[in-house]
């Protein structure tokens, strides 16, 4: 059940409950954060009793710009997110160039896909474009890793793309 939908069901049924037991034989007085619930509605008079007809929780339109979520920045690339567990497997063993090249070969298919794969699914801000051809990808590969692995200030991480680059690039 949608959380909003079942929120505004839980406070009709406090409200309406609220309601029943001031007015019940048996007098109860629910207490609101520490104090009585009479103060809190202390300008409705007993015969006052609020006005549901129009309420229907199953009506319920969202209002995206008044919404306290971004939602489109909630998206998480699932590429991006294995892009990076792989960068951490190589960078806990660049000193280890047998164990790099174990991690690369585990996951050529995703390093080669959207170079080799014409129909593949890109990312919005991806280097290469739908109407790329496969020499074009590499070329535009090339070209960021390079400039990638120029602007490294680490050695590891120069080390590591440096790694992912030749691995790719020899598939060329």
């Amino acid at each position: 059940m949608n959380s909003v939908v079942y929120l505004s069901l839980l406070l009709l049924a406090c409200t309406a409950s609220a309601f029943q037991l001031s007015r019940s034989p048996i007098y109860f007085q629910p207490k609101v954060c520490g104090r009585p619930a009479e103060r809190r509605f202390a300008a409705a008079s007993s015969d006052d009793t609020p006005d549901f007809s129009n309420f229907n929780p199953f009506d319920y339109k969202v209002n995206r710009s008044n919404s306290a979520i971004n939602y489109s920045a909630t998206q998480i690339s699932l590429r991006k997110t294995r892009m990076q567990e792989l960068t951490n497997e190589l960078l806990n063993c660049a000193n280890d160039s047998s164990q790099m090249q174990e991690i690369l070969n585990s996951y050529q298919d995703f390093l080669l896909e959207p170079l080799d794969d014409d129909d593949a699914v890109l990312d919005p801000d991806s280097i290469y474009t739908a109407d790329m051809s496969r020499a074009e990808r590499y070329q535009a590969y090339r070209g960021s890793m390079e400039e990638r692995v120029r602007s490294a200030r680490n050695p590891t991480v120069r080390t590591v793309l440096e790694a992912m680059k030749d691995f790719v690039l020899s598939f060329e």
